[in-house]
C-alpha cells in the first residue's frame, strides 16, 4: 500500500491526473481528507477535511467526468462516444431532449452540468442543465428541459461549447459497528461528501 501526502495546495494539480471512478472511499482523518483509491493507495490533502468542513462548497478536480454522446459518429459502433478531437461534432436538440448525454460517475452520484458557449456576437452564455442521479453502474443520463433549451438556442452554433461538470458523492453509507454493551449500534448513520 502507497500513501501520497499532499499540501491542500498542491491537491488541485495532483487530483486531475486521477479518476474519479477510482476513488473508493473518503474519510475525514483529524484535520486531513484521505482518500482511498480502489487499487489500495492512500492519499492525504493536509488540512482538507476543515477546508471542507469551512467551506461546503469546496471543490476537488478530478481527470474526469466527461460528458460521452450517444452516436456521436455513425460510424463507430459503440453507443456511447466521447466528442471526437479533431473534428467539428453538432449536436441537435435531440441529443439534448432524447437522452443523448451520459456522464459516468460513482455510483447513485448526483451530476451538475453547466454548458458555456457564445452567441452571435462573442457574449459568454451559459445553460444549466437539470440535476441528474447516477445509477448503480454509475451512469447519469444527462437531458435539457425546456427552460436550458431556450438558454441553448441562443448559442451561436459556429463556436465551441465547454461543458462545466459537477459531480456529488453523496452516496457514500457507513456500515454499523458492533453494538455496544447496551444493544446500541456506535457509528450508525450516512457519511455524506
Amino acid at each position: 500500500m502507497n500513501t501520497i501526502v499532499l499540501k491542500l495546495s498542491e491537491s488541485d494539480a495532483f487530483l486531475k491526473n486521477i479518476s474519479i471512478r477510482t476513488i473508493k472511499d473518503v474519510r475525514a482523518l483529524d484535520v486531513d481528507l484521505l482518500l482511498i483509491l480502489t487499487n489500495g493507495e492512500h492519499i492525504v490533502i493536509s488540512g482538507g477535511a476543515m477546508q471542507a468542513l469551512s467551506t461546503p462548497d469546496m471543490v476537488l478536480q478530478f481527470a474526469d467526468p466527461t460528458v460521452l454522446i450517444r452516436h456521436a459518429q455513425v460510424a463507430n459502433p459503440r453507443e456511447w462516444q466521447h466528442a471526437p478531437t479533431l473534428s467539428t461534432l453538432k449536436l441537435d436538440q435531440g441529443d439534448f431532449f432524447e437522452s443523448g448525454l451520459r456522464v459516468d460517475t460513482p455510483p447513485h452520484a448526483k451530476v451538475k452540468v453547466i454548458l458555456l458557449g457564445r452567441d452571435v456576437l462573442g457574449h459568454a452564455l451559459q445553460a444549466t442543465l437539470p440535476e441528474s442521479r447516477a445509477d448503480a453502474s454509475g451512469h447519469a443520463i444527462v437531458s435539457a428541459d425546456d427552460a436550458s433549451m431556450i438558454e441553448l438556442q441562443r448559442f451561436d452554433a459556429n463556436q465551441s461549447v465547454t461543458a462545466q461538470v459537477t459531480v456529488i458523492d453523496g452516496y457514500n453509507r457507513r456500515q454499523p459497528r458492533r453494538p455496544d454493551h447496551r444493544g446500541r449500534s456506535e457509528g450508525a448513520g450516512h457519511h455524506h461528501r
